[in-house]
C-alpha cells in the first residue's frame, strides 16, 4: 500500500509505528480473515461493530469524545446520518454515541488519548490504554527565528467545531 492511500491520522498513528517495527500493514477487509485488526477512529465502525468475536483480535483508537456530548446534543444526533451520506459508514445509524458503544464493545482492546475517555470507555470495553498522538513527522522545517513580526503563522489541527478557540486569540483577517 503507498503512502497517499492512508489517511493522515493513520500515518501519524499506527502507520509510523508499524513503520518504526517494519511491520507490513494492509487496509482490512470485513471479508478477510486476519490475526489482528488496528482500527482508526476513520474506520466504518457500522461494519466493523458486527465482526464476529473470535480468532480476530480488534484494537480500535479512539482519539475523540464522543460520551463528552449529551445524548441529545443536535451534533452528535446528526453525525450518525453525515457519516453514512458522505460515504464513511455504510449502514445508517442515527445516534453515532449508541454505535460508537456496539463499536467499544466488540474490541478486544482500546486506545484513546485521554484520561477522561479511558474513564468512560472502560464501561464497556475493559482493555483500554492512553497513547499519546506521534506528530513529529509532520513538521517540514525547523524554525529558527522566534521574534515575532507583523503577521503571525499559526498552524492548527483540530475539527471545525473547535474553531471557537482559536478565536479567543484573534477575529479573523
Amino acid at each position: 500500500m503507498n503512502k497517499g492511500s492512508y489517511h493522515p491520522f493513520d500515518l501519524k498513528n499506527f502507520i509510523f509505528y508499524s513503520r518504526q517495527r517494519n511491520l507490513n500493514v494492509e487496509i482490512a477487509r470485513s471479508d478477510k480473515r486476519y490475526d489482528v485488526i488496528v482500527l482508526s477512529p476513520k474506520a466504518d465502525i457500522t461494519v466493523w461493530s458486527k465482526h464476529p468475536k473470535g480468532d480476530t483480535k480488534i484494537i480500535f483508537i479512539s482519539v475523540d469524545s464522543y460520551f463528552a456530548t449529551r445524548q441529545f446534543d443536535i451534533a452528535g444526533m446528526l453525525r450518525g446520518l453525515a457519516k453514512f451520506l458522505s460515504g464513511e459508514q455504510k449502514f445508517l445509524q442515527l445516534n453515532y454515541t449508541n454505535s460508537f458503544i456496539k463499536m467499544c464493545r466488540r474490541a478486544d482492546g482500546l486506545v484513546c488519548s485521554t484520561e477522561e475517555q479511558k474513564i468512560n470507555i472502560q464501561e464497556y470495553c475493559n482493555n483500554v490504554h492512553i497513547i499519546f498522538e506521534s506528530h513529529h513527522n509532520l513538521a517540514r522545517h525547523c524554525k529558527t527565528d522566534y521574534s515575532i513580526g507583523k503577521n503571525i503563522n499559526l498552524v492548527w489541527e483540530g475539527r471545525p467545531e473547535n474553531i471557537g478557540s482559536i478565536k479567543e486569540i484573534k477575529k479573523p483577517c
